[in-house]
């Protein structure tokens, strides 16, 4: 079979989180369909903050509507019991589990499905609420500016 013949058809990412319980929001501008799934880790009756977060790109979308692509959005869950989980994001240096369907293509030139041969899809996967080292990196640059704006006074 030509490798130049498939199209992918759907991608289907798993990512480990240390937080369910936040906001997820993925977006693409090549497949029209956007899903995003929790998977908690229970252990009997009880359910911990972490699990995997599903986030699967699938559907057939037309070139004529090429970067329109769809979205989703699951809104966060509320957290007001004792023990609720307090790490925010996805786990650093965990294992990201990729699924990806092809579909064969008659004609490339012609076909509507998915990424085609040779193309590139822009595909995005955020978590709303900000990783802690973004908070980090904001003070630190912050402090810099300060810095730097305290001895311009000093030189004028």
């Amino acid at each position: 079979m030509n490798v130049d013949s498939l199209a992918i058809d759907s991608i289907n990412f798993f990512f480990q989180t240390d937080n369910l319980d936040q906001a997820f929001s993925a977006s693409t501008d090549d497949f029209s369909t956007v899903n995003i799934i929790r998977h908690f880790s229970c252990d009997g009756d009880f359910c911990s903050g972490g699990g995997t977060l599903e986030v699967d790109f699938f559907g057939m979308l037309p070139k004529s509507d090429s970067n329109v692509g769809g979205s989703f959005s699951l809104a966060g869950i509320a957290c007001d019991f004792e023990g609720c989980p307090t790490a925010v994001g996805f786990v650093p240096h965990s294992n990201i589990t990729v699924v990806t369907e092809y579909n064969v293509v008659p004609d490339p030139q012609q076909c509507c499905d998915g990424i085609q041969p040779g193309e590139e899809a822009g595909l995005a996967i955020t978590s709303d609420v900000p990783e802690p080292g973004s908070f980090v990196l904001l003070l630190g640059a912050a402090g810099l500016l300060a810095i730097k704006r305290k001895f311009k006074f000093y030189r004028t």
